[in-house]
């Protein structure tokens, strides 16, 4: 964090000229396996590296950071680093509907925030 006095302003700092890092969190119905859903996370961030589609977009492989928050659901963060600009937002949402599937395939569910909802969460085959 730079102060900066009205009209003293000589140096500007932009951390997103050559990259920019997006995270992307995921969130996971308590009760759920976070091993089994760490594991397909971290498949779905190497195969989204080796991906010839986006390996060039990349600047680095997808991160898998972790459980981020507990609660009434887990967080896990992945983070994507890729060129400014449509590169970034464009990486983050392939990599949250990749993991969307994977989870889906491993049985891992989401939160829901009514009882109607739950239905809804449930994985489909």
């Amino acid at each position: 964090v730079h102060f900066v006095p009205n009209g003293e302003m000589r140096i500007v700092v932009n951390r997103t000229r050559d990259w920019n890092r997006l995270p992307v969190d995921i969130q996971v119905r308590t009760g759920q396996d976070l091993d089994s859903a760490l594991e397909a996370l971290r498949a779905v961030a190497a195969g989204m590296g080796s991906d010839p589609l986006w390996e060039n977009r990349l600047l680095e492989p997808v991160r898998v950071w972790g459980v981020e928050r507990l609660g009434a659901e887990a967080v896990i963060r992945l983070v994507v680093r890729a060129r400014p600009g449509g590169d970034a937002a464009d990486a983050a949402r392939e990599l949250r509907r990749r993991a969307h599937a994977a989870l889906n395939v491993a049985g891992i569910r989401y939160p829901v925030s009514s009882p109607a909802a739950a239905t809804e969460a449930e994985p489909t085959a």
